[in-house]
């Protein structure tokens, strides 16, 4: 933002002024209970240059009256309800650009936007300001992955879906984008579920084996009813459901704060930015291969807690996909030396017919540690699954006692995308 630039937005809402390393340059807080407002600046994961002199000014929470934060050389101005409010002007601590607002609902630029500052991402109550003739999707950018040539953008070739529940979701979110287009709404797939794997892998979750469901989620406008929005579409064992509905009020959720556009069938879905870090972190760095059964909670996070007998893994009838997803990684390691190589990783998905090797091949090239470590995982979880084997004694039936807590070692992923070309070109 230059100076003479400006957001407006609702008094009870929270505004924060992000530079591209996601350090708060202004922090703007009404707190009701306290009757002040919080202004201050996070640099380094430190709240610094806190400010809260001014009083409360507004008629209760604020939410039907207008604040407008405009920058300027020095810092920011600002105006309520059409007023200058100077008590409330705050200082630039640190001169560094500003490449996304959060709690905006409309933008206005005076000058012109260079470098950075012409990426600004602007997400509030509403979208930035657009016309009546324009779409929700004209203000979103293009998913890094949607740029790459349809023959490599993908790992998997087609969902695997019921035709009858494809329909269901397809109708869904037709619905979805409708009311997004018409500012009503802001949603997602929901990252921690294997619908976000839909849109990014194209086709089958990690595991063939997983509930077939349609998770996502939506931020609602308080005034709005919540029909419309998929909660009971339902076909024979198949679920559309809202994981988190979430009603816009004080902030946004950080999932919705940066998205991109991706799809679903030639449909459109706002997926967020770093869905490929989303899915390593909660489908683990192997997310990419078609495990054709088993493969529930089986990231790195949740991988420690099958050796607690008493944790939710254990006790429940997550036992059965554990003891399939050791099936199919014994059946990945064809020397039964206990351990998968990346040679063996290449066969299994040379004869998978749902798999994309020209994405493999393409990955190899442009992030070869995808690759290494999406294999240093499915081999960590052989061995912890095999000791886990032995200790129930080949039963994976649930509340046996067995407790292997102390046993666990985390994996060590690769980082260095040199060494993971020397691995990958077996000289590793």
């Amino acid at each position: 933002m230059a100076p003479g630039d400006s957001i407006r937005t609702s008094g009870g809402i929270i505004v924060n002024f992000y530079n591209r390393f996601r350090e708060i340059m202004f922090h703007w807080r009404p707190r009701f209970e306290q009757r002040a407002i919080a202004r201050a600046v996070l640099r380094n994961n430190d709240w610094r240059g806190e400010e809260r002199h001014g009083g409360w000014p507004f008629n209760g929470t604020g939410m039907d009256q207008e604040v407008v934060l405009t920058a300027t050389a020095w810092g920011w101005e600002v105006t309520i309800e059409g007023t200058r409010r100077p008590e409330f002007d705050y200082p630039k601590y640190f001169p560094s650009p500003i490449s996304e607002v959060q709690g905006a609902q409309y933008v206005n630029f005076k000058g012109h936007c260079s470098g950075t500052e012409a990426t600004l991402n602007v997400w509030g109550l509403f979208e930035a300001s657009r016309s009546p003739t324009q779409s929700f999707w004209d203000g979103i950018p293009v998913c890094p992955w949607m740029k790459l040539p349809r023959n490599i953008r993908y790992p998997r070739f087609a969902a695997q879906i019921d035709p009858e529940a494809n329909e269901v979701v397809r109708d869904c979110i037709q619905r979805l984008n409708k009311r997004q287009d018409d500012g009503e709404i802001l949603w997602a797939p929901e990252p921690s579920t294997g619908s976000l794997l839909q849109p990014v892998a194209l086709g089958g979750w990690h595991g063939a084996s997983n509930d077939p469901d349609w998770d996502y989620s939506v931020l609602l406008r308080r005034d709005l009813p919540t029909e419309d929005l998929c909660r009971a579409a339902q076909v024979p064992d198949y679920i559309i459901g809202i994981w988190d509905l979430t009603v816009l009020a004080h902030q946004l959720r950080p999932q919705f704060a940066r998205r991109c556009r991706c799809e679903y069938q030639e449909l459109p879905v706002p997926c967020p930015t770093n869905a490929y870090a989303l899915l390593d972190r909660e489908f683990a760095p192997s997310w990419w291969v078609p495990i054709r059964k088993g493969g529930k909670n089986i990231n790195t996070a949740k991988l420690p807690q099958w050796g607690d007998p008493n944790g939710p893994e254990r006790t429940s009838w997550f036992m059965s996909t554990g003891k399939d997803s050791l099936e199919v990684l014994r059946d990945m390691d064809r020397s039964n030396d206990g351990n998968v190589d990346m040679s063996e990783v290449e066969r299994y998905l040379s004869g998978q017919e749902s798999f994309n090797m020209e994405w493999y091949k393409y990955s190899k090239r442009r992030s070869p540690c995808r690759l290494v470590n999406g294999q240093v995982h499915l081999n960590h979880t052989l061995w912890w699954f095999t000791l886990i084997d032995r200790a129930l004694d080949h039963e994976w039936v649930a509340n046996k006692p067995a407790d292997l807590r102390k046993v666990y070692v985390p994996p060590r992923f690769e980082r260095h995308a040199e060494l993971c070309r020397a691995i990958l070109d077996g000289r590793g």
